[in-house]
Protein backbone atom coordinates (compact mmCIF):
# COMPACT_ATOMS: atom_id res chain seq x y z
CA UNK A 1 0.00 0.00 0.00
CA UNK A 2 1.75 3.43 -1.13
CA UNK A 3 2.32 5.62 2.21
CA UNK A 4 0.68 8.23 1.36
CA UNK A 5 -2.58 6.19 1.41
CA UNK A 6 -1.74 5.74 5.19
CA UNK A 7 -3.48 7.72 8.10
CA UNK A 8 -1.53 10.08 9.53
CA UNK A 9 -0.01 8.69 12.13
CA UNK A 10 1.15 5.76 10.21
CA UNK A 11 3.71 7.99 8.58
CA UNK A 12 6.76 8.68 10.52
CA UNK A 13 7.60 11.81 9.66
CA UNK A 14 4.02 12.95 10.66
CA UNK A 15 3.98 11.11 13.87
CA UNK A 16 7.41 12.54 14.88
CA UNK A 17 5.65 15.97 14.93
CA UNK A 18 2.38 14.83 16.49
CA UNK A 19 3.69 12.79 19.41
CA UNK A 20 7.70 13.35 19.54
CA UNK A 21 10.19 11.25 18.57
CA UNK A 22 10.33 9.28 22.04
CA UNK A 23 7.57 7.81 21.02
CA UNK A 24 8.71 6.14 17.83
CA UNK A 25 9.42 2.91 17.32
CA UNK A 26 13.37 2.00 15.82
CA UNK A 27 12.05 1.03 12.85
CA UNK A 28 10.47 4.26 12.43
CA UNK A 29 13.38 6.61 13.52
CA UNK A 30 15.48 4.38 11.14
CA UNK A 31 13.25 4.96 7.96
CA UNK A 32 13.45 8.77 8.83
CA UNK A 33 16.99 8.27 7.89
CA UNK A 34 16.71 6.30 5.43
CA UNK A 35 14.33 9.11 3.29
CA UNK A 36 12.73 6.60 0.73
CA UNK A 37 12.30 3.07 -0.21
CA UNK A 38 12.48 1.29 -3.18
CA UNK A 39 10.09 -0.34 -5.75
CA UNK A 40 7.72 -2.49 -3.71
CA UNK A 41 8.99 -1.10 -0.27
CA UNK A 42 8.51 1.65 1.84
CA UNK A 43 11.53 3.43 4.05
CA UNK A 44 9.51 1.59 7.09
CA UNK A 45 9.62 -2.23 5.09
CA UNK A 46 13.55 -1.55 4.71
CA UNK A 47 13.95 -0.56 8.08
CA UNK A 48 11.86 -3.18 9.94
CA UNK A 49 14.34 -5.28 7.26
CA UNK A 50 17.40 -3.79 8.49
CA UNK A 51 16.84 -4.25 11.92
CA UNK A 52 15.62 -7.89 11.91
CA UNK A 53 19.30 -8.44 9.50
CA UNK A 54 21.11 -7.06 12.29
CA UNK A 55 19.36 -8.07 15.20
CA UNK A 56 18.17 -4.91 15.99
CA UNK A 57 19.23 -1.46 16.36
CA UNK A 58 22.32 -1.93 18.02
CA UNK A 59 23.70 -4.43 15.28
CA UNK A 60 22.60 -2.41 13.34
CA UNK A 61 24.81 0.68 14.43
CA UNK A 62 27.88 -1.87 15.56
CA UNK A 63 28.34 -2.82 11.79
CA UNK A 64 30.71 -1.90 9.00
CA UNK A 65 28.46 0.43 7.02
CA UNK A 66 29.85 -1.19 3.88
CA UNK A 67 28.06 -4.39 4.90
CA UNK A 68 24.72 -2.48 5.31
CA UNK A 69 25.17 -0.67 2.09
CA UNK A 70 25.83 -4.16 0.52
CA UNK A 71 21.71 -4.91 1.70
CA UNK A 72 18.90 -4.64 -1.18
CA UNK A 73 17.71 -1.42 -1.83
CA UNK A 74 20.12 0.44 0.86
CA UNK A 75 23.07 1.05 -1.01
CA UNK A 76 26.04 3.75 0.41
CA UNK A 77 24.48 6.84 0.53
CA UNK A 78 21.52 5.24 3.09
CA UNK A 79 24.10 3.62 4.64
CA UNK A 80 26.27 6.71 4.75
CA UNK A 81 22.81 8.36 6.47
CA UNK A 82 22.75 5.39 9.12
CA UNK A 83 26.63 5.82 10.26
CA UNK A 84 26.39 9.77 10.04
CA UNK A 85 23.86 9.03 12.41
CA UNK A 86 25.73 6.62 14.47
CA UNK A 87 28.36 9.03 14.85
CA UNK A 88 26.46 11.52 16.13
CA UNK A 89 25.08 9.68 18.98
CA UNK A 90 28.63 9.09 20.00
CA UNK A 91 29.54 12.50 19.87
CA UNK A 92 26.68 14.03 21.97
CA UNK A 93 26.81 11.14 24.57
CA UNK A 94 30.14 11.35 25.51
CA UNK A 95 30.78 15.01 24.49
CA UNK A 96 32.78 14.92 21.80
CA UNK A 97 32.46 17.12 18.82
CA UNK A 98 35.19 17.47 15.35
CA UNK A 99 37.07 20.26 17.13
CA UNK A 100 37.65 18.43 20.21
CA UNK A 101 38.79 15.41 18.69
CA UNK A 102 40.83 17.33 15.92
CA UNK A 103 42.53 19.55 18.96
CA UNK A 104 45.70 17.66 20.05
CA UNK A 105 46.55 17.69 16.22
CA UNK A 106 45.79 21.30 16.12
CA UNK A 107 48.27 21.96 19.07
CA UNK A 108 50.79 19.71 17.12
CA UNK A 109 50.68 21.16 13.95
CA UNK A 110 50.26 24.92 15.24
CA UNK A 111 53.63 24.56 17.59
CA UNK A 112 51.71 25.65 20.68
CA UNK A 113 52.21 23.94 23.70
CA UNK A 114 48.20 22.59 24.44
CA UNK A 115 49.62 21.70 28.30
CA UNK A 116 49.10 24.66 29.58
CA UNK A 117 52.81 25.38 30.61
CA UNK A 118 55.04 28.16 28.54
Amino acid sequence: MPHNSWSLLERPREKLFEVGAKNLSDAELVSLLLCRGVNGKSALDLARDLLRRFDGLVGLLSTDFRQVARMAGIGPAKAASLAAMRELGHRQLYGESAQTLKLPLNCYHSGWNCTGSL
